[in-house]
């Protein structure tokens, strides 16, 4: 794809500008999550938070730079989270859920 800058306005241009915290300057690292919409759960993609080149890079890919699955109401839906965020059990209705 491109570079830093190339991929941050892709996402936001594709994920929605209006993020309430800037993602990108105010986390060094990230984890790359996909909503499977069968089971209704988050997945971690990666086993440790990632720098955002790789993390942007690996989004860009699975949505062919934006072009497609870039819908919560798709079955399968990626999106970039802080790396300190985890997704946990939440121990009601059987679901996980992000926090």
């Amino acid at each position: 794809m491109g570079n830093l800058e190339q991929l941050i306005a892709l996402y936001k241009r594709v994920m929605g500008g209006n993020m309430e915290l800037d993602l990108f300057t105010a986390n060094a690292k990230f984890m790359v999550r996909v909503w499977d919409g069968m089971d209704g759960c988050w997945t971690d993609c990666s086993d440790e938070p990632v720098d955002a080149v790789t993390a942007l890079t690996y989004w860009a890919e699975k949505t062919s730079d934006g072009t497609k699955a870039t819908s919560f109401n798709d079955i399968d839906y990626y999106r970039i989270f802080p790396g300190d965020t985890r997704v946990i059990w939440s121990g009601r209705e059987g679901r996980e859920m992000f926090r």
